[in-house]
C-alpha cells in the first residue's frame, strides 16, 4: 500500500474528496497514490493539514530524480510501522530543527529497533534532510537491489538521510536488500560518500546488545563492501556521527 493510499483510507476519503481537499484533479490524485508522482510543496501543505504529518514530495528529490516524474510505479513509497520512531520521538522537542526530518522519518524509514532510530537520531539532528533516489542510477553496481518480494528495485526509488554540507557529503539508504552471487544481504544502510574527487558506497550496520556475529565473515565476503559498524558504546559515548565520517575518510584513502 502507497503512503498515500494509507492517508484516504485512514480519513475514511474516496479519491474525489481527497483531490478536492488538496486541490487536484481526479487524475492528480491518482497519479500521487499510485507511486506515479509525488505531490509538490503547496500539495503536500494541503495533505499535511488533513494527516497530521510529513509526506514526501518533489523538493525532496535530488535533481536527477526530477527529470523521471512520470516514470510508471517509480514513487511507489509503502509506509512503515514507526515503533521505533514513536517511541523516540517522546523525547524530542517538537521546536527542534530535526523535527519535521524526523516526522517524515517515522512515515518512510524503515527502523528494526530503539537502537537504530537512536542511532539515526545524530544524522537529523546534525542536519540531514530527507531524500528520495534509486542508488542504481547514482552509480551503485555492486549488486542489484531487491524488493521485500524479492523483485528488483528497476527505476523505483528508496527514501532516505543525505547530507550535501560541508566538506563530506553523503546519502544513507536505510534497510536496503542486496542479491550477492551467494546470499541474499540486507543492510541496516547502504551508504554513498564523496570526500574530495572520490565517491565510494559502504554498508553501514548497527550492532545492538543482540547482534550475532556467527555470520558477519560470509556475509562481509559476499558484499564486498567496506563496513561501519555503529555499536552500543559509539551510540552511548556519543560518537555516531564521528565514527561515520571517520570511516568515510579511511576507506577513502585505500
Amino acid at each position: 500500500m502507497n503512503i498515500f493510499q494509507k492517508i484516504k483510507n485512514r480519513l475514511n476519503y474516496g479519491s474525489q474528496k481527497m483531490a478536492d481537499r488538496c486541490g487536484l484533479s481526479r487524475f492528480a490524485w491518482r497519479r500521487l497514490e499510485t507511486g506515479q508522482n509525488l505531490p509538490n510543496p503547496q500539495q503536500a501543505q494541503d495533505l499535511e493539514l488533513l494527516c497530521g504529518h510529513a509526506v514526501p514530495t518533489t523538493a525532496h528529490l535530488i535533481p536527477s530524480e526530477r527529470m523521471r516524474l512520470f516514470e510508471t510505479a517509480r514513487f511507489q513509497l509503502p509506509p512503515v510501522t514507526p515503533g521505533p520512531w514513536l517511541r523516540l520521538k517522546s523525547r524530542i522537542l517538537p521546536t527542534h530543527p530535526g523535527w519535521r526530518t524526523f516526522d517524515w522519518a517515522q512515515q518512510l524509514i524503515s527502523c528494526e529497533s530503539d537502537f537504530e532510530a537512536k542511532a539515526y537520531w545524530p544524522f537529523i539532528r546534525s542536519g540531514a534532510q530527507p531524500v528520495v533516489a534509486n542508488p542504481h542510477q547514482l552509480g551503485f553496481d555492486l549488486h542489484p537491489i531487491v524488493q521485500a518480494d524479492d523483485r528488483a528495485l528497476g527505476p523505483r526509488v528508496l527514501p532516505g538521510f543525505a547530507s550535501f554540507e560541508g566538506d563530506l557529503p553523503y546519502l544513507i539508504f536505510p534497510q536496503v536488500r542486496l542479491r550477492t552471487p551467494t546470499i541474499p544481504a540486507r543492510l541496516d544502510g547502504l551508504v554513498w560518500y564523496k570526500v574530495d574527487d572520490f565517491t565510494g558506497w559502504a554498508d553501514l550496520e548497527f550492532d545492538g546488545a543482540g547482534h550475532n556475529t556467527a555470520n558477519d565473515l560470509r556475509r562481509t565476503q559476499a558484499l564486498a563492501l567496506p563496513i561501519i559498524r555503529i555499536t552500543q558504546q559509539t551510540l552511548q559515548s556519543n560518537q555516531v556521527l564521528e565514527t561515520f565520517l571517520s570511516h568515510c575518510r579511511q576507506f577513502a584513502q585505500r
